[in-house]
């Protein structure tokens, strides 16, 4: 499971850019495409509620709504998690003696843009464009022979340890986009799954 930031504001997940980037028609089937919700009892309960309220049909008998309930109190409490804390970090780390890491950002609230900052070996990077790696809007980027260097400059002064292992070829990226839908819809579906 990736670790999650969490914030506790009343969370707004701004559902309709995901609705587009993954070509479904509206909130509830967006859902229900990430398991939040079950496409079917959602649609059972909109239907009771639209017969009533707009058709003005009769409600039905007790023992029904007594199921509908049912499904109303286990919609809510399942769905209970979203309503109170909403996640905008995920982070990725290769363990306590590795400095690899990758951490995205997630602006909701704009239309899920994903910002990302990372510090990853050479194999995990090109500097071309490449049918394996998905394409990101680099920023601001060092290598790891830089950083090297730097801190090498500040030998009077007491370094971070954290950087000890850093290779020359490392590629440590201080700030990057993400745009490209593909890997966005990679990221969203991962985030949807370990909320």
């Amino acid at each position: 499971m990736l670790p999650l930031s969490r914030t506790s504001h009343c969370p707004e997940y701004n559902i309709k850019p995901v609705s587009k980037l993954f070509d479904l028609k509206g909130t509830f089937e967006t859902l229900a495409e990430f398991s939040l919700i079950r496409k079917l009892m959602v649609s059972k309960l909109l239907e009771l509620r639209n017969c009533i309220e707009h058709q003005f049909q009769t409600a039905p008998s007790h023992d029904r709504c007594e199921e509908y309930i049912e499904f109303t109190w286990y919609f809510l409490r399942s769905t209970d998690y979203l309503a109170k804390e909403l996640c905008t970090d995920i982070y990725f780390d290769a363990g306590e003696s590795s400095h690899y890491f990758a951490e995205l950002q997630l602006s909701i609230e704009s239309g899920w843009n994903i910002e990302l900052r990372a510090c990853l070996p050479k194999k995990f990077y090109k500097d071309h464009s490449c049918s394996d790696f998905h394409p990101i809007e680099v920023i601001e980027s060092k290598l790891g022979g830089t950083i090297i260097k730097q801190n090498e400059a500040k030998a009077d002064i007491e370094t971070d340890e954290y950087w000890d292992d850093l290779a020359l070829d490392d590629i440590y990226i201080v700030n990057a986009n993400v745009k490209c839908p593909e890997l966005k819809r990679v990221i969203i579906r991962e985030y949807f799954e370990n909320i």
